[in-house]
């Protein structure tokens, strides 16, 4: 949806088959209640959500959120990435509803587990902007957007891809609104080196 790409260099049909094998590894080894088979189920959903298979995304992303709150508990750093993605997948599917609660639970949870000055608090904020700016409420995404700007600049620095992200958000939020001018100064604003 905005920024998982961890697929850089393959499709998402091109790495699916390594994903499978790789959940059926290590459910037969671990059984069902590893951490490991949730970061699996997670790259799954987000393979799936990446090429518009929505419901087996969802399949999978409830499937590692249960096993990590099980795990870990509500407030845990991969509960939030397991909400992160689901968030994701209902932004893809148009139910800003519930993409903007399941953003805001792993907001909450990076809140309260790193306050703002952590990349995943950003990034969470970036992610309840888009939600935002796509159900049309522009103020309240660009405040979401600024939020995160902030965040991920003190943290990651000028030239992180996540703070390219950032700039590109806030400015689909002020190309949405018709204040091209302002969505141009964001759009070329300095790219990432990483």
């Amino acid at each position: 949806f905005f920024f998982f790409f961890f697929f850089k260099q393959k499709t998402a049909y091109e790495i699916m088959p390594s994903l499978v094998g790789s959940e059926m590894c290590i459910r037969d080894r671990y059984k069902k209640e590893h951490s490991s088979t949730a970061v699996i189920y997670n790259r799954l959903a987000q393979a799936h959500n990446e090429i518009s298979d929505y419901n087996t995304a969802l399949e999978y992303a409830s499937k590692a959120l249960n096993i990590n709150l099980r795990i870990f508990g509500e407030e845990n750093c991969n509960v939030a990435m397991s909400y992160t993605i689901l968030g994701s997948i209902f932004h893809s599917k148009d139910n800003l509803k519930k993409a903007k609660e399941y953003c805001s639970k792993a907001l909450n949870i990076n809140l309260k587990l790193y306050g703002d000055e952590f990349r995943n608090t950003g990034n969470s904020y970036n992610a309840i902007g888009c939600a935002y700016s796509t159900a049309g409420d522009y103020k309240k995404a660009i405040n979401y957007h600024e939020k995160a700007l902030t965040i991920l600049i003190k943290t990651c620095g000028e030239n992180h891809s996540d703070v390219a992200v950032s700039y590109i958000c806030l400015g689909n939020t002020y190309y949405r609104m018709n204040s091209y001018d302002e969505a141009c100064l964001l759009y070329t604003s300095p790219s990432p080196r990483d």
